[in-house]
Order: structure tokens, then C-alpha cells, then sequence
């Protein structure tokens, strides 16, 4: 029987589909990961390992391309990174951002109940990193499952600061990537012959 010839939806439901099976075939959480996680990320030991498992349980994380990974895999030691918490380092704007939740003051003021956790465990992290002079308002809350969580009234631009604080992070490891894309740019370009060749002149009429 011939084959069955699949339309570009089909294909693209399937390669989706293959995407999600490979991010369930995560490994387990190991003590370095989490050690990796606690030191670059200034989580707690429990906050590392939950944060840890959840990101490998999330099927729809962001994750590295092989081929880019391979590229970028010594710079990623060199700057104390593994796969993963390079990863999460990509993740971790969206992961504040569901962690927030705008609201509005009595006047009419747009502000942000930021959840306290992780790197932002303390509210003087929070005034370093947001640039804030004055001590946000911090309040206890009930979170998604019930349990009690501390968060922070911040406004739109300390939210931005953070934001900025990780893109930061990111800076020395995507600038040493480059240059490390660009010199094996160069190698093959030098090995090919590209650049080197002289063009014979042009012969007169």
C-alpha cells in the first residue's frame, strides 16, 4: 500500500505533538541540578527542588534546540550554567509574570501584587533590583492552593526593573556565545577560502 501523504497541518500537529514527548522524557532532579539552581538563582533548597521539578513536569517549557545547545554548551559551564538552568533562565520572566497580579489602589493606581519567592524571597532584594528608595507595601495572602504567601504592592516600572535584572543575566553568556558563533564563522569562512581569494583582472578589450 503507498504511503499516506500528510498536509502541512497534519505535519505540524505531529511535529507538536513529538515536541511534547520529548519534553515528558525529562530526568529526575539530582543534588547538583539543585545545588546549580540554588546558587544562580538564590532559591531556598525547597524552592530549588519544587522549581526544579515543575519546570521538568512543564511539557510546554521553553527548551534549547540541540544544535543550539551544542554551540553553546561551554559557555554555558564556563558561566555556571547546565541545560536546564539556562532554560529556566529564559522562563523566568514569564514565570514572575504568573506569579503577579495587577490591581488598582482606592485613588485609582495601577500596581502589581508581586508573590515574594525565589530570588525576590526578601523585600530588600526586591528595593535593590526595582531601584526603590521607599519599602514596598508587603502583605500575606492566600495563594492558588490555599496556602499562605507574602507579596509585594509593586508599581509598572519596578516591574520593569526586574524584567531588565534578568535580561542582565542572560547579557554575559548570549555576548560570549556570539563571539564564540563568530570565530567558528570565521574558521570555516578561512577554511572554505572565502575572503581570501584574489579576483584575476578583468582582461581588455
Amino acid at each position: 500500500m503507498p504511503s499516506r501523504v500528510y498536509s502541512t497541518d497534519e505535519w505540524i500537529a505531529i511535529e507538536e505533538l513529538l515536541r511534547m514527548a520529548s519534553n515528558a522524557q525529562t530526568p529526575r532532579t539530582d543534588s547538583a541540578e539543585v545545588q546549580r539552581w540554588k546558587g544562580l538563582f538564590e532559591y531556598s533548597h525547597f524552592e530549588a527542588i519544587y522549581l526544579l521539578q515543575e519546570f521538568l513536569n512543564d511539557v510546554n517549557r521553553y527548551r534549547m534546540a540541540d544544535s543550539e545547545y551544542e554551540l553553546m554548551a561551554a559557555v554555558l559551564a564556563a558561566n555556571g550554567h547546565s541545560r536546564l538552568s539556562w532554560e529556566h533562565l529564559n522562563s523566568l520572566k514569564h514565570m514572575l509574570d504568573t506569579q503577579t497580579r495587577p490591581t488598582t489602589d482606592r485613588w485609582g493606581n495601577s500596581w502589581t501584587l508581586l508573590r515574594l519567592g525565589g530570588f525576590l524571597t526578601f523585600v530588600e532584594r526586591v528595593m535593590e533590583i526595582a531601584k526603590l528608595k521607599v519599602k514596598p507595601i508587603c502583605e500575606q495572602m492566600v495563594g492558588g492552593n490555599g496556602e499562605a504567601i507574602m507579596v509585594a504592592w509593586v508599581d509598572n516600572y519596578s516591574m520593569g526593573k526586574i524584567h531588565e535584572w534578568v535580561d542582565q543575566r542572560m547579557v554575559p553568556v548570549r555576548d560570549a556565545a556570539s563571539r564564540l558563533k563568530k570565530a567558528k564563522q570565521a574558521a570555516e569562512d578561512s577554511n572554505n577560502g572565502v575572503g581570501t581569494s584574489v579576483d584575476k583582472p578583468t582582461a581588455l578589450k
